[in-house]
């Protein structure tokens, strides 16, 4: 991690950090363009997710996802399945994070949640601490989600 003086330590992580995201978010939109004919096609919901370092224990180490992890419809308590998982691996098994300063990508497919949903929640359902949890996700005609983690 850089060093920076104290003064500005914060302000000055926090900026680069948010010059990371822009530059994920660029290369992310042509992927989001090919997963949005797959998610027209089969109603599926894609969530693209940044780790940030210093969320979990203060670096990124090896990530995992359980498969019980599910959006849930916040009117109905629907859950939506999830299908598949990039740069990231599923329980039990860990996923090696190259750059344990840096932020991590992570792109979850989930089956489709009813039309007429307006807000979900992504909730990794596991019986210790350290779950994945974003509450009140407002649906979008697309179908394909930014969130952080």
């Amino acid at each position: 991690m850089k060093e920076f003086p104290p003064q500005n330590s914060h302000q000055q992580e926090k900026r680069v950090a948010n010059e990371e995201l822009d530059n994920f978010r660029l290369i992310s939109r042509h992927h989001s363009l090919k997963l949005l004919k797959q998610t027209e096609r089969e109603r599926q919901i894609i969530l693209q997710c940044t780790i940030l370092p210093g969320t979990l224990s203060g670096v990124i180490g090896p990530v995992r996802i359980w498969p019980t992890t599910y959006l849930i419809d916040r009117e109905n308590n629907y859950r939506s399945q999830l299908m598949a998982a990039w740069n990231i691996s599923l329980y039990p098994d860990w996923y090696p994070v190259p750059d344990k300063n840096k932020l991590h990508r992570i792109t979850l497919v989930f089956s489709g949640l009813h039309q007429n949903c307006k807000q979900f929640d992504l909730v990794e359902d596991i019986p210790e601490t350290g779950a994945f949890v974003v509450r009140n996700i407002p649906r979008n005609q697309l179908g394909i989600y930014e969130v952080q983690i």
